[in-house]
Formats: C-alpha cells, sequence, structure tokens
C-alpha cells in the first residue's frame, strides 16, 4: 500500500473489511480452568492491549479498531456502543496484583491458528507481548487451522483470537453465531467460525 501511495499515477484506496478479529475468553463451564471468571482480569486484557500500536504495525494502519464484536460496516452496527476502555496497562497492572490469587498457572497460554487470518501470528505475538509487559505471561499456541479450529469448538481454549465474517452482513448474523447460549438448540448455531 505504501508503495502504491508513493507511485505517480496510482491512487490507491482502502476499505476496512466486515470481519472482526476479537479474543475469546471463557468465564465458566466445564474444561480447563480460567482466570477470566473475575471480571478485573478481563477488564485488565482490555487495557493492557494497545490495539492503535498493532493496527499501525501489524497492519500498516488499514485495520479498523473495534469495541464490539461486530465490524462497523455490518447493517445494524449499533455505532454509540462502539467503546473500547482506554489503553493503560498501569491499570491493567494495578487490576491484576488485585485478582492475582485468581489467575492459575501462568503462564497464560492464548491459542492462535497459524495463517487462517491475515497476519494472525504477528497479532497474537503483539498481543501476548503487551499481556505479559502489562503483568500477565502470556505464551502463544500456534496451530494449523483445522486442529485449531476443533480446539476453540469442542471448548477446550480458555483464551483464543476469534474472527468473524457473517454471510448476512448484519450483526443479527454475529449476534445469532456467537452470542447465544451453547445450550440452545436452535438452528443457525456456528458450525464453524469464520
Amino acid at each position: 500500500v505504501a508503495s502504491l501511495r508513493a507511485a505517480s499515477g496510482v491512487s490507491a484506496i482502502t476499505a476496512g473489511g466486515a470481519r472482526t478479529l476479537m479474543l475469546g475468553m471463557r468465564q465458566s463451564g466445564t474444561g480447563p480452568a480460567t482466570p477470566f471468571r473475575d471480571p478485573r482480569v478481563r477488564e485488565a486484557v482490555a487495557r493492557a492491549i494497545d490495539v492503535e500500536t498493532l493496527n499501525q504495525k501489524i497492519y500498516l494502519g488499514l485495520a479498523v479498531p473495534a469495541g464490539l464484536i461486530v465490524a462497523p460496516p455490518l447493517a445494524g452496527f449499533p455505532k454509540a456502543l462502539n467503546g473500547r476502555p482506554v489503553y493503560d496497562p498501569d491499570r491493567a497492572r494495578r487490576l491484576l496484583g488485585e485478582a492475582r490469587a485468581g489467575l492459575g498457572r501462568l503462564p497464560l497460554g492464548l491459542d492462535c491458528p497459524s495463517g487462517h487470518y491475515m497476519r494472525d501470528s504477528a497479532l497474537c505475538a503483539g498481543i501476548a507481548e503487551m499481556l505479559t509487559q502489562a503483568g500477565l505471561p502470556t505464551q502463544v499456541h500456534s496451530a494449523p487451522p483445522d486442529s485449531y479450529f476443533a480446539k476453540v469448538l469442542k471448548r477446550e481454549s480458555a483464551f483464543f483470537l476469534l474472527g468473524w465474517l457473517p454471510n448476512t452482513l448484519d450483526v443479527a448474523g454475529t449476534l445469532t453465531a456467537l452470542a447465544a447460549c451453547p445450550e440452545t438448540t436452535r438452528p443457525g448455531q456456528a458450525a464453524e467460525p469464520g
């Protein structure tokens, strides 16, 4: 993109996509123990990650940071709710200090697909580095997409990167697949992350 922008006679046009990349944090259920039952840990993770720096370093400023599990281009996107906690690693450290007893075994494992989403390995490495610097030692566990998604779908991962692009290009497609209770028998539940 930088080369195209610098070339004479070329006008580079860029646009954000409709896929959202997010972190999944298991807060209940069966499977490996998780520190994410504690809201202080979830808030600390959100405050420890500098999405603007990740965007610049990994996506050359071309990504559109979102505060929701749905992307801004989707029909029905609630723009007024699209807020993220402010990047504040000092507050993240304080919150983790308060929650220290419930953190369990460290380093924390961040499951990440390798080569499924654009620059997914670099994104997970950047996230793990920021979390570690904020006091939550994190180690990336990369896997090929087939084994990675099998683990996530079996709910065997407590912390993972997930991307979602609904076929319908509206917020209902994401909410139906990701925000419904797993015990439901309603049709239309996600069979595989997109």
